[in-house]
C-alpha cells in the first residue's frame, strides 16, 4: 500500500512539472504583459486603449497590430510545406515524407533481423519517421531563420539608402534582392514576384511575414503598411529599425556570453550520470546488472530518465531570455 502510494505522489509530481514546463512560457508572457500595461497605467494615470486613437497614423498602427497579432494566433496552424519552405527546402511534402519513410526501413529491417522484440521497432520506427524529421526541420528552419535575422539590418540600409537616393521602394527592393547573399536574397525575389504579380505591397509583406514569422519582418511590415496608410518619413523609420536590430543582436551576444559558462555547467552535470553508468558498466557489470535484467531496474532507469528529462526542460524555461 505504502508502494502504491508513493508511486502515485511521484507520477502526480512528475505531471505537474511536466504541465509547468509547458505551459510556463505561455502563462507568464500575458503575466508580464498585464503587469506592464497597470505600471505604465499608474505612471501616466489613464486607461491604454486603442479604441481611442483617432488619428490616422494612429489606425494604422493598431490595424497593423492586430494584424500581427492575427498571425501569432495562427502561428500553430503553419502546415508542412510552409514548414519546408521556411527550412529552404524544395521538397513538397509527398517527397519529404517518402525520404523519411526509406531512410527509416533499413534500420527496422536491420533491428528486425537482429531479434529485437516488438516495442523496440515500434519506439524505432516512431522515432525515425516522426521524432528525428520533426527535430531535422525544425533546426533547419532555426538556422536559416537566424541567418536572415542577421542579415536584415543590412538589407534595411540598402532600402534606406535607396529612398534617400530619391528610388521608390519597389526599386529600392529590387536593389536589395540583387546586392544581398541567400537566405535573405530569396525571400526579398519572393516579395517582388508576389508584387509583380499583381498583389498590393500589404498582402505581399504579410506573405513574406507568414512565411517568416520573426519580429524584425513582422516590424518591417508594420513600418511598410503605416507609410502606405498614412504617409510619414518611411526612410527614417526603416533606419531606426535597422539601429535598434543591432542593438537587439548586441545585447543578445552580451546575454549568451554571460550564460555560456552557466550552460556548460549544466551540460556537464547532466552527462555525468550517464559516463558513469558507462563506467560501471564496463568495469564491474555484476553490480549495476540490476538495472538491466530486473523489470524494477527498467522503472527505475526509466523513471531516472525521466526527472532528468523533466529537469532539463524546466531549467531551459527559466534560463530562456527574450530579448
Amino acid at each position: 500500500m505504502l508502494e502504491l502510494i508513493t508511486i502515485v505522489f511521484l507520477a502526480s509530481i512528475t505531471i505537474a512539472l511536466l504541465a509547468y514546463a509547458i505551459l510556463f512560457e505561455k502563462v507568464q508572457r500575458p503575466l508580464a504583459l498585464v503587469s506592464r500595461l497597470e505600471s505604465i497605467d499608474r505612471q501616466f494615470g489613464k486607461r491604454l486603449s486603442r479604441t481611442k486613437i483617432e488619428d490616422d497614423g494612429g489606425k494604422a498602427v493598431d490595424l497593423a497590430i492586430q494584424n500581427l497579432e492575427a498571425r501569432r494566433r495562427t502561428k500553430g496552424k503553419i502546415t508542412l510545406r510552409d514548414k519546408l519552405l521556411a527550412a529552404g527546402l524544395k521538397n513538397t511534402p509527398q517527397a519529404h515524407y517518402i525520404l523519411t519513410v526509406l531512410l527509416t526501413l533499413p534500420i527496422l529491417v536491420a533491428l528486425y533481423l537482429s531479434s529485437a522484440n516488438v516495442m523496440v521497432l515500434v519506439v524505432a520506427g516512431v522515432i525515425g519517421v516522426e521524432v528525428i524529421p520533426r527535430v531535422t526541420l525544425n533546426f533547419l528552419i532555426k538556422r536559416r531563420r537566424l541567418l536572415i535575422v542577421e542579415q536584415f539590418s543590412t538589407a534595411l540600409d540598402l532600402i534606406v539608402r535607396s529612398l534617400r537616393s530619391g528610388l521608390p521602394l519597389n526599386d529600392g527592393l529590387q536593389v536589395t534582392a540583387v546586392e544581398l547573399n541567400d537566405p535573405l536574397r530569396s525571400e526579398f525575389v519572393k516579395l517582388l514576384d508576389d508584387l509583380s504579380i499583381g498583389l498590393n505591397m500589404k498582402e505581399a509583406l504579410h506573405r513574406m511575414a507568414v512565411r517568416l514569422p520573426t519580429p524584425a519582418v513582422e516590424f518591417f511590415s508594420i513600418l511598410v503598411s503605416m507609410q502606405s496608410n498614412s504617409g510619414g518619413n518611411l526612410a527614417e523609420g526603416l533606419s531606426n529599425l535597422a539601429d535598434t536590430l543591432r542593438s537587439r543582436k548586441s545585447l543578445e551576444g552580451a546575454i549568451k556570453a554571460g550564460s555560456s559558462e552557466a550552460k556548460s555547467s549544466s551540460w556537464i552535470i547532466c552527462m555525468m550520470p550517464f559516463v558513469f553508468f558507462v563506467f560501471i558498466s564496463l568495469v564491474n557489470y555484476p553490480f549495476i546488472s540490476v538495472l538491466y535484467e530486473t523489470t524494477m531496474g527498467n522503472l527505475i532507469v526509466a523513471g531516472t530518465v525521466l526527472w532528468m528529462a523533466l529537469g532539463v526542460i524546466v531549467m531551459r524555461q527559466l534560463i530562456k531570455i527574450e530579448v
